[in-house]
């Protein structure tokens, strides 16, 4: 079924909306859409037999359904949901995470006492800084910054890769990309202007 999915999705199109990406995870037991409506609105959604992170607050699909169901639910699923609207904060958010010098700054979630795993607070992102060999120093992050990446997270732009229990960091993933690349020639010149103000061991950004 996953070979026809791209093939169905497209035929229930309208003519101001189109495929911007789609990928089917290593596993092959999900795949993913990015839908793109006019300039800057967006949808990204799920197709997998198995649940995500509470966090991810984009739809997924159960894979298990027959083909015809399946695709009758993703498009009344796009003619009454809201569409994610993106604006030059989120641009800036993913630009700042791509340039980040992951050598000496890396971004993470918090999961002490198990808070991430077990969704028992909002998710909770921080820096670490390394200071010099084999030292790190570990910073929240601004206000904005928190706020941008939950929101980038729900929407399924920014993912975890846990390197340990409690070490979950945070990268740009293939939807992420694709979506900043897509909006790049609106929002470059501005992001330039910004650039110089831009310290990476406190993020914060800009006002509209």
């Amino acid at each position: 079924m996953i070979e026809d999915l791209e093939i169905k999705v497209k035929e229930i199109l309208k003519e101001d909306e189109t495929i911007l990406n789609y990928y089917v995870a290593k596993n092959c037991k999900s795949s993913y859409f990015i839908i793109a409506k006019n300039e800057n609105n967006f949808i990204t959604f799920r197709i997998s037999d198995h649940p995500t992170s509470a966090f991810y607050s984009n739809r997924t699909f159960n894979a298990r359904k027959n083909l015809e169901e399946l695709i009758n639910d993703i498009r009344k699923y796009m003619d009454t949901t809201k569409w994610y609207t993106f604006k030059y904060q989120d641009y800036f958010s993913l630009k700042v995470i791509l340039m980040m010098p992951s050598d000496r700054i890396q971004l993470y979630i918090d999961n002490t006492m198990g808070i991430f795993d077990n969704s028992l607070t909002g998710i909770v992102f921080y820096q670490s800084i390394k200071k010099r060999k084999n030292r790190w120093e570990f910073n929240s992050v601004s206000e904005s910054f928190q706020k941008e990446l939950r929101k980038l997270f729900a929407a399924g732009l920014i993912s975890d890769y846990r390197q340990s229990e409690d070490e979950i960091l945070v990268y740009i993933n293939q939807a992420g990309k694709f979506i900043m690349d897509y909006v790049e020639s609106k929002y470059i010149d501005r992001f330039k202007e910004d650039e110089k103000d831009i310290d990476f061991k406190y993020i914060i950004v800009p006002d509209d």
